[in-house]
Order: structure tokens, then C-alpha cells, then sequence
């Protein structure tokens, strides 16, 4: 009791100096808050990062948002109407399917549009035609 009373210094008894004054906190501010992103900029902001990829043995630096829609061109070329119709419904693909020639292509991306509007559009008539023949079959079955 008798070092604490003489002001002495040491664990748990700090200098007089560095002690707070009576009235005031200490960290009257607090905390600094970082600041907080809303879901639309954190996906904002992934979707605009940039990841590498390998293609055709080059590594790309590419966005993952073109990422994304390179797989989703691929996967509907393949064949898999989830995608197809995914495109078909978005009115930036549509635009490019009625009018190709709005940017200037080169004769082998030429082609390859060629070929993937034809392949869509072999696509779209199969998914039609299942469609309506399970419709058939459905209205059949209930009458």
C-alpha cells in the first residue's frame, strides 16, 4: 500500500502523465469504422476483378464478369438450353443475333457468329418442338 501512496511506477500503476484526467475518456472518437460496402458493390467489384485464365495454352488476363458470360456463350453452343435460354431472354444477345455487323468483326469471328446464330437457332426449334410434343402429350393425358 505504501507504493502506490508514493506514486511509484509500475504494473498496473501507471506514470502520472499517462493516466486520464478525472472527467475524460479516453477515446472520445472511438473506434474508426471501416467503411462498409453494400452487396451491390462487393459484387460490383468481384465481378470486375481480374482473374488469368488458359486458353489455348496462352494465359489471359480476363474479367470475371466476361469470364461468366464466355462460359455461358459456351455452354449454350454445346447445346444446354438453361443457358440458351438464358442469352435468348437478355436483350444485349438478342441485339447481336438480329445485327452482327454493329461492330466490326473480323472474317473468322464472322464465321464463328455464323455459326453459333445457326446453331441457336437449330437450338431454339428442337427446345420448341420438345416443348410443344410434351404440352401435346400433357393436354392428352388429361382429357
Amino acid at each position: 500500500m505504501s507504493d502506490r501512496d508514493n506514486n511509484s511506477v509500475g504494473p498496473g500503476n501507471p506514470p502520472a502523465h499517462g493516466k486520464f484526467k478525472p472527467g475524460q475518456s479516453g477515446n472520445r472518437r472511438g473506434r474508426p469504422r471501416t467503411p462498409t460496402l453494400s452487396f451491390d458493390e462487393l459484387v460490383r467489384e468481384e465481378l470486375n476483378s481480374i482473374v488469368e485464365i488458359r486458353q489455348n495454352g496462352k494465359v489471359r488476363k480476363i474479367r470475371k464478369l466476361g469470364l461468366i458470360v464466355k462460359q455461358a456463350v459456351d455452354q449454350a453452343a454445346k447445346g444446354n438450353f438453361r443457358f440458351l435460354k438464358l442469352l435468348t431472354e437478355n436483350n444485349a444477345f438478342r441485339s447481336i443475333m438480329e445485327n452482327p455487323e454493329q461492330r466490326p468483326l473480323n472474317g473468322e469471328q464472322l464465321k464463328y457468329l455464323e455459326g453459333v446464330r445457326a446453331q441457336a437457332r437449330e437450338l431454339v426449334a428442337k427446345y420448341n418442338n420438345e416443348q410443344a410434343a410434351a404440352n401435346g402429350a400433357a393436354s392428352n393425358k388429361t382429357r
